[in-house]
């Protein structure tokens, strides 16, 4: 394969002959990344290759959005952009959100919910103001940036718009789950029980992930593959 991707922990590469399960099970943050693809398990012993072809998924996107999820500081060449379905990776980003709206971030509230202790109503408030500002965040991503993507696919490009002013206004809404982190290690009163605490970490700390890992899709998949498109779109005319 001429661009590897690589794995940050073992330094190894993604292949497509690699086996999956081998790929599921040395980072469990690609659990949640193939079921916003659609994709099950029961891989059996079948190759990434394999199995992307059997559930109907872009091979080499499908690697693309492994490597740049966990791998921080990994830049995809434009070379390895060309020719990947920009469709696929917004439907994959819709399901992200949707299953960050009504899957994560409603499980976070019911524990918060079912916590008890003199200190809930302040992170209840924090959380809710948290969710209000990740809808704001998505719906403009739903209403704005990806209608503009499917103008382009269409030869048209909306005047006055483009991809620099969505990567510049692009806001990390992972960075208040570290003040809520903070919150619950520093000040949280020990009237509540320490396993309902830990809990709601564990799952701040999942969600964090999540969010981390969805923010480098967009700018380091998204935004240049967008930008690649604008490019040609400007030859054109």
């Amino acid at each position: 394969m001429k661009h590897p991707f690589t794995d940050k922990q073992s330094h190894t590469p993604y292949t497509p002959a690699m086996k999956m399960a081998d790929l599921l099970k040395g980072n469990r943050k690609l659990l949640s990344l193939i079921s916003r693809l659609g994709m099950e398990l029961g891989v059996g012993e079948k190759s990434v290759d394999e199995i992307c072809r059997r559930q109907g998924v872009s091979t080499r996107l499908f690697l693309l959005l492994c490597t740049v999820s966990t791998c921080e500081h990994y830049a995809p060449a434009s070379a390895q952009l060309e020719d990947l379905d920009i469709l696929e990776l917004v439907r994959f980003l819709k399901a992200s959100h949707k299953y960050y709206l009504e899957i994560q971030l409603p499980s976070l509230r019911k524990r918060l919910s079912q916590m008890g202790g003199s200190g809930v109503a302040v992170l209840e408030h924090f959380v809710q103001n948290y969710c209000n500002e990740v809808v704001n965040h998505y719906d403009y991503e739903e209403q704005t940036v990806f209608p503009y993507i499917e103008q382009l696919i269409a030869g048209r490009r909306i005047e006055g718009y483009d991809i620099a002013q969505f990567e510049k206004n692009h806001s990390n809404i992972d960075e208040k789950l570290s003040d809520l982190q903070n919150i619950i290690i520093k000040y949280l009163p020990t009237d509540s029980p320490f396993e309902r605490r830990a809990e709601i970490l564990e799952e701040v700390y999942n969600m964090e992930d999540n969010l981390v890992s969805h923010a480098l899709i967009e700018d380091k998949i998204l935004v240049p593959m967008v930008m690649q498109l604008e490019e040609r779109h400007g030859k054109k005319r």
